[in-house]
């Protein structure tokens, strides 16, 4: 298992990650969009059982994290240019 300070950092950013896809979750109005939090968000619950594993696993974790931050991000682009109708497409 990661050194408690790396695993709460990670567990802190997670939340963080968790946050702000819900905030777009009520945003997007576009079924693709939506589905592009939701993997964010199974990601980032994910990332949390990487955590619970042995040393080598924190960096799982860590990549796991950045699948889901890209995936916001592209979902938060969207919807910041296109609006909350935004389709896959505009990403």
């Amino acid at each position: 298992m990661p050194s408690f300070s790396s695993r709460q950092r990670l567990l802190t950013a997670i939340e963080a990650k968790r946050a702000e896809a819900d905030r777009l979750l009520t945003l997007a109005k576009h079924e693709t969009i939506k589905e592009l939090i939701r993997l964010a968000k199974r990601d980032l619950d994910e990332a949390v059982l990487w955590l619970n594993h042995k040393d080598v696993a924190t960096r799982i974790a860590e990549m796991t994290i950045g699948f889901a931050t890209t995936r916001l991000a592209m979902a938060k682009n969207a919807v910041d240019r296109y609006g909350p109708d935004a389709e896959a497409r505009t990403v």
